[in-house]
């Protein structure tokens, strides 16, 4: 990770020092054009309309334009380049000739004292500016830097603020849901098999919000259909499982609650569903059928939905358990209930015994 750093600091430092590079060379290259388009004018209008001297012998040379403009927008070599192009321009084939009390050193001084002028001004103001074209530039890139910076962080906080509201939408709805199943799982007290399957659906749906789900009951031949919610067709999965399958296996003797999650579950699976898991009575251990889902959103397949599958599959079988004792007990009573055209009549005082009986006559029509 260093190392991958590290490589791409030293790439960009190349892109930097080569995009400079073309920069410089691309300055250097309007300079000297600029120089020479100058010089060549002023001579030719020295020309045309003077006395052709090149302004030797004004007190403020107009050289001196190209010289400060050049060294003030692009630094000090291309203000040295100007500055030794106008001497060439003033000097070359344009010496002036030496008074005759004048010496030799004297001579050099007033022929060379322009350029000279001209040098050190290229040299000391196109220092200055090279100065300053470097802190602009350090500037500039801390300011680039911070406006990354700033935008890593508007994008950072943009993107935190929607997690954080995906995260309060995910938790209203499961709050939302919970409540739901809490609701639905109170009202689970219910005797008739027709509502207790209505009530079931609604529960699986509060509680997972799925899309495709089925209820199969165990019987002697395995697991057999017997709800089917947003099945597209009656034949999209298996209406039934046989003991041998290893699904069924599974949910009737291991009680397992297989999940698409799981390599190994999703084999078992096979294609037939999401989630599966046995319902049965905890308190017998008794197994009714299976509970399994189908399709359910990628969103509300969470860390506890595993967990929470596996309890509704106990709540619906403790509803089971609770239709199938009170059908027991109804069966019962209706058993034991005196028919119509039986009565019942107590013995004689003197053959009763120490406790009372009741025995039932026949009541002839």
């Amino acid at each position: 990770m260093q190392q991958s750093a590290k490589f791409s600091r030293l790439r960009a430092a190349t892109a930097m020092f080569n995009q400079s590079l073309f920069i410089s060379h691309k300055n250097f290259y309007f300079a000297l054009m600029e120089t020479l388009i100058f010089l060549s004018a002023m001579v030719l209008l020295n020309v045309v309309f003077g006395d052709g001297n090149r302004f030797i012998t004004m007190g403020l040379h107009p050289f001196w334009i190209i010289v400060l403009l050049v060294t003030l927008q692009y630094g000090p070599k291309e203000a040295l380049v100007a500055a030794l192009l106008s001497s060439f321009f003033l000097l070359v084939g344009n010496l002036p000739e030496q008074n005759l009390t004048e010496t030799m050193y004297g001579y050099l001084l007033r022929v060379t004292f322009l350029p000279f002028l001209w040098i050190v001004t290229a040299l000391v103001l196109g220092g200055l500016r090279s100065r300053q074209m470097v802190e602009k530039q350090h500037l500039m890139e801390r300011l680039s830097n911070s406006e990354e910076a700033n935008n890593a962080t508007v994008k950072a906080y943009n993107s935190l603020k929607q997690a954080k509201e995906r995260l309060e939408l995910r938790l209203a709805e499961e709050k939302r849901s919970v409540l739901t199943v809490y609701n639905i799982a109170k009202s689970l007290e219910i005797l008739d098999p027709a509502d207790a399957l209505t009530e079931v659906s609604k529960l699986v749906k509060a509680a997972f919000n799925a899309r495709q789900f089925s209820l199969y009951r165990c019987d002697g031949e395995g697991l057999r259909l017997e709800v089917a919610q947003g099945w597209e067709t009656p034949n999209a999965y298996v209406s039934q499982f046989n003991p041998a399958s290893a699904l069924a296996r599974n949910i009737l003797e291991k009680k397992c609650v297989l999940s698409i999650i799981n390599e190994e579950d999703e084999l078992l699976l096979d294609g037939q569903g999401i989630l599966a898991g046995p319902i049965f009575d905890v308190k017998t251990g008794k197994i009714f059928g299976m509970l399994k889902i189908e399709d359910i959103a990628f969103m509300d397949m969470g860390i506890r939905t595993h967990e929470t599958f596996r309890i509704v599959c106990e709540w619906i079988g403790h509803v089971y358990a609770n239709v199938e004792r009170y059908q027991s007990m109804h069966n019962r009573s209706i058993q034991i209930q005196p028919s119509r055209n039986q009565e019942v009549k107590l013995m004689p005082a003197g053959d009763m015994p120490p406790y009372p009986i009741l025995v039932p006559v026949s009541i002839a029509v």
